[in-house]
């Protein structure tokens, strides 16, 4: 009996330990940072091919998949902010 309370406790805090993901709002936002740079960096038409639009579809598989955290979300906006100051500047 004492391993099942032991078992059910690890089980209750790692429930409570799991961290807030990121909803559509913030991940439809963080899209918009990543067309934004991808743009800065180059990435746009090359004749019947749009690579911009082939990787943002492939982040947007990845991003769903992984479920990304709120810590993860300011890491990529950061990320992004500074990919905007440098290149942008140009």
């Amino acid at each position: 009996m004492v391993f099942g309370i032991s078992v059910l406790a690890k089980d209750r805090k790692a429930i409570q330990q799991t961290p807030k993901l990121a909803d559509h709002k913030e991940l439809s936002y963080l899209y918009e940072r990543w067309e934004e740079a991808l743009t800065l960096l180059g990435y746009s038409l090359r004749g019947d091919r749009n690579l911009r639009k082939k990787i943002m579809l492939n982040m947007k598989h990845c991003f769903g998949r992984a479920g990304l955290t709120d810590y993860e979300l300011k890491m990529f906006r950061g990320i992004l902010s500074r990919i905007k100051e440098k290149v942008g500047k140009e």
